[in-house]
């Protein structure tokens, strides 16, 4: 993981790491299958899911 910083946090009630070099630069779950779910969830909305991850 290459950021300056990490956070502990959950999105839609599933705890990920998330990697800040002055904005998100990475999201990280505990299995593939959620960062599957995810990532199909929020393909075509990025800006919601980083609002989601920023509050």
């Amino acid at each position: 993981m290459d950021a300056w910083g990490y956070n502990l946090t959950t999105l839609d009630g599933v705890p990920c790491l998330v990697g800040a070099s002055g904005a998100i630069a990475g999201v990280y779950f505990k299995t593939p299958a959620q960062a599957e779910h995810f990532t199909q969830k929020y393909k075509d909305n990025e800006e919601k899911a980083n609002k989601k991850l920023m509050d």
